[in-house]
């Protein structure tokens, strides 16, 4: 059997989906099950932040990346989570009595500098083609 791109690019959007959506399956696991536990709500976040960047490689791989650039706001917030979220799980393992106060919150604010700098961007170029 010989393998050509484009059954490996139907391997990898399978295996994207796929991926995706037991990441979508672990977050809503993990919201239901225990929500008011810190660790509960940094994991969920995190593998939301995964999700995102796991929809970003599936985007690329259907060629759909410029097609849809609504799309592409929620998935830069998710990049830019991962760090924050990295560092709560840490600073959750080493201190068991960690919780996210304004102060930890502030690691989070480039995430939301991002959407919305990424959400104006995309509603400049959507007036841009419509008053034409």
């Amino acid at each position: 059997m010989i393998c050509t791109a484009n059954t490996i690019h139907s391997i990898l959007k399978t295996v994207t989906l796929h991926t995706l959506f037991l990441s979508i399956l672990m977050v809503i696991g993990m919201v239901v099950s225990g929500w008011k536990q810190t660790g509960n709500k940094i994991l969920s976040v995190l593998f939301a932040a995964f999700c995102c960047l796991i929809f970003r490689f599936f985007l690329y791989e259907s060629e759909s990346l410029g097609r849809h650039p609504q799309l592409n706001v929620i998935v830069p917030a998710g990049i830019f989570l991962l760090g924050p979220m990295i560092l709560f799980l840490a600073r959750l393992s080493v201190d068991p009595s960690f919780i996210i106060d304004q102060q930890a919150f502030r690691h989070s604010i480039p995430a939301i500098i991002k959407t919305y700098i990424k959400n104006r961007t995309i509603k400049a170029v959507n007036l841009c083609f419509t008053t034409r």
